[in-house]
C-alpha cells in the first residue's frame, strides 16, 4: 500500500513539475514602453500575461518582431500567443481574447508650431509620423486620410517617432499619450521641446491571439479574476497607468472590501 502510494505521489510530482515548466513561444512588438520593455524583458503588457499564464502554469519565451509583422506572423500559425492585436489586423477573431489593455491614441505636435488640428481630416495638412498598423486600427475616418496621403508615414521605432517629430522632420506623431510621455522623459535635454497634445481619437482596446480554445478559456477566466481583485490595478500603478476600464478595474482597497 505503501509502495503504491509513493508511486501515486511521485507520478502526480512529476505531472505538476511538467506543467509548471511547459514553455510558450509568445509575439511581442518591439520596444514599446511602458507596456513592453524589451531590453528588461517586462513591462505592463508582459508583465500581465505572464503572471496570468504563469498561474495557468507556463513560461513564457518572448519573440520580439515589428509591431507589423506579429499580424502575419499570427496568420501562419508560428506561435502559440501573440500580443497586443485587435479586430482590425488582418487576423481569426475567434482566437482572441478578451481585451486586455486599452491605448489612448493622440495626436502630438511642437507647441511652438502653434498646429491647430480639430478633427483627423485636418492631419492631411501635414507631415504625418504613425506607429506600423495605425492606418488599420485606428478607424476608418484615419485610414481614408492616409490612404491618399503623400507625406504620411509609418515605423517601427516608436522612439524614432518622438525624435523626428521633435526634430521638426514630421509635424505630428500619431501614438499612444503614455508612449509618447514614457519615450520623450527619456530623451536628451537638448532634443526635448515644449509640445501639444490632440486628443482625437477613441480609447482602442487589444487582445491577445491564443489559438488553444481551453488556453485562450482560461485566460479570460484568470483575465477577470486579475481586473476584480486589484491585481490588475496594482500592475496599472507600477506603471503610471491611468485605468481606461473604468469601473471593470478595481483598487486594492476596493477588491479587498467586496
Amino acid at each position: 500500500m505503501l509502495k503504491k502510494t509513493l508511486v501515486v505521489f511521485f507520478l502526480t510530482y512529476l505531472t505538476s513539475f511538467s506543467t509548471a515548466s511547459d514553455e510558450l513561444e509568445i509575439v511581442v512588438s518591439w520596444h514599446k514602453p511602458p507596456y513592453v520593455l524589451m531590453d528588461q524583458d517586462s513591462g505592463f503588457e508582459l508583465d500581465l500575461v505572464r503572471a496570468i499564464f504563469n498561474e495557468m502554469g507556463y513560461t513564457l519565451k518572448p519573440n520580439y518582431l515589428p509591431f507589423g509583422r506579429i499580424e502575419r506572423t499570427v496568420a501562419g500559425g508560428k506561435m502559440d500567443v501573440a500580443l497586443t492585436l485587435n479586430y482590425r489586423h488582418n487576423v481569426d477573431r475567434t482566437i482572441l481574447t478578451n481585451e486586455y489593455v486599452r491605448f489612448q491614441n493622440v495626436a502630438v505636435t511642437l507647441a511652438d508650431n502653434q498646429i491647430e488640428i480639430n478633427g483627423i481630416s485636418d492631419l492631411s495638412k501635414y507631415r504625418v509620423v504613425g506607429f506600423q498598423t495605425a492606418s488599420k486600427v485606428l478607424g476608418e475616418e484615419f485610414a481614408r486620410m492616409t490612404q491618399n496621403h503623400v507625406n504620411y508615414t509609418e515605423v517601427a521605432d516608436q522612439r524614432t517617432q518622438v525624435i523626428t517629430m521633435l526634430r521638426g522632420k514630421f509635424d505630428v506623431a500619431v501614438m499612444d499619450r503614455n508612449i509618447y510621455q514614457w519615450i520623450s522623459a527619456t530623451l536628451p535635454d537638448n532634443i526635448q521641446q515644449p509640445t501639444k497634445i490632440h486628443n482625437l481619437f477613441a480609447l482602442n482596446g487589444y487582445r491577445a491571439a491564443i489559438p488553444d480554445p481551453q488556453m485562450r478559456s482560461t485566460f479570460n477566466a484568470i483575465l477577470h479574476r486579475f481586473m476584480q481583485d486589484g491585481r490588475y490595478k496594482m500592475l496599472l500603478d507600477k506603471y503610471y497607468l491611468e485605468n481606461l476600464f473604468g469601473e471593470q478595474v478595481k483598487s486594492p482597497t476596493q477588491a479587498l472590501e467586496d
